[in-house]
């Protein structure tokens, strides 16, 4: 009996294939959650910039106030997705009419670390992960 050509790949090639690819994968799914985490950080930071700006307009056209300030931008970030979508809830405080306080808290999701960044008219920014000490700038 003669042994015919046959094309193709075995199985234990197929399986190394396999492995190269779950070693790959194990490698990369760290660094991108890592990525993705650091992206949803930032997005909060920056709507916590815009909610303030937002508050600074609001000041000079009624009056050199805050007082009723608080609808004047979406509660949730990212502020541009829905709010059912929300990474980060943004909550404004209004101590007196000539200051605020902006505080961003991380929901539930992938990225759970309990961050906290906070804002304040001023322009203190600070923020904290889970019970720790809050640390003033926001370079992390």
């Amino acid at each position: 009996m003669s042994r015919a050509n046959h094309s193709g790949y075995t199985l234990i090639e197929v399986m190394i294939v396999v492995v190269i690819i779950a070693i790959l994968a194990a490698i990369a799914m760290p660094s991108y959650r890592s990525h993705i985490c650091k992206v949803e950080r930032n997005q909060a930071k920056s709507d916590l910039t815009l909610y303030a700006q937002a508050l600074e307009r609001f000041y000079t056209t009624n009056n050199f106030s805050y007082v009723g300030a608080s609808n004047v931008f979406p509660a949730h970030s990212p502020s541009d997705g829905a709010a059912a979508n929300k990474r980060f809830t943004l909550v404004t405080s209004a101590s007196n009419a000539t200051s605020f306080t902006l505080t961003a808290t991380k929901t539930a999701g992938a990225c759970s670390d309990a961050w906290v960044y906070t804002l304040t008219s001023a322009g203190t920014k600070t923020y904290k992960r889970g019970t720790a000490t809050a640390i003033t700038n926001w370079e992390d």
